[in-house]
């Protein structure tokens, strides 16, 4: 029996904690097994290691192996809103010191969620993604304009009880540009998103009163719950396996993890 080398996915988000097992198999970035996610207060470091703990302990105890395996290498997905410059913000810094030193986890790279998922929904479709992601957590919603591949526009709304106004307050944060991509791929904190893509689905969207810039009908599609902790194990993972050779280096190899 082949022994693999399994690493963590943990994804921070606002209010909500994900983690997978991942492991490199036949030179490929694998997801072997998927957590419950787990709430957390979005305020507090005890918080987030409680939520952690849970999370990491779910997607533990799917592997299906009779053995406990102790698995301590964590690539972290991050809200946008914990970077700058490429770089973790220090009072996040100093969270993430806490829980990697409380869950006695090693970190090996971060990405930025909504980049993940870019990178993710293009790896399956072989294609640059032109898009408008839009991610819906408890409070917030995480907006970003992506154009053949590349992040034209990042923002942050508050929620409010009208969905359809922070969209659109969002796409008004947006640079200015002539057209919008007319396709809108949303993904979650464990909500219904279908009730939502009814309501996107329902707006005038292509009203001439209100000028946004589709040239085309939104089409609105749904990404699986899972997806987001899935494309930060398989965008980032695959750097982080070369760096630790697990894999070699592919000759166009892309820097999607970046280094804590």
């Amino acid at each position: 029996m082949i022994e693999h080398d399994y690493l963590l996915a943990l994804e921070i988000s606002p209010q909500v904690v994900k983690c997978a097992v991942w492991s490199v198999i036949n030179s490929q970035t694998q997801v072997v097994s998927v957590g419950d996610q787990a709430k957390w207060d979005d305020v507090s470091i005890d918080s987030l290691i409680a939520a952690s703990d849970i999370a990491i302990s779910s997607a533990s105890e799917r592997m299906g192996s009779d053995k406990k395996l102790n698995i301590n290498k964590v690539i972290l997905g991050l809200s946008s809103a914990w970077i700058t410059e490429d770089k973790i913000r220090e009072d996040k810094m100093a969270w993430i010191r806490q829980l990697t030193q409380k869950m006695e986890l090693v970190p090996v790279g971060f990405v930025v969620t909504s980049e993940a998922v870019m990178r993710f929904v293009q790896h399956n479709e072989g294609t640059p993604l032109t898009a408008i992601l839009l991610g819906f957590w408890p409070q917030k919603l995480d907006m970003s304009l992506v154009r053949l591949g590349k992040t034209d526009g990042l923002v942050e709304v508050a929620r409010s009880p009208n969905l359809t106004d922070d969209v659109v307050e969002g796409l008004s944060r947006f640079p200015k540009v002539d057209m919008l991509p007319s396709r809108m791929l949303l993904y979650d904190s464990g909500i219904d998103l279908e009730d939502i893509k009814q309501l996107l689905l329902s707006y005038p969207w292509l009203s001439p009163t209100r000028k946004f810039g589709f040239l085309h009908f939104p089409k609105v599609e749904i990404l699986p719950p899972d997806f987001t902790v899935r494309a930060i194990a398989l965008s980032g993972g695959q750097e982080v396996a070369v760096s630790l050779g697990l894999i070699e280096k592919a000759p166009e190899q892309n820097h999607d993890a970046l280094p804590i």
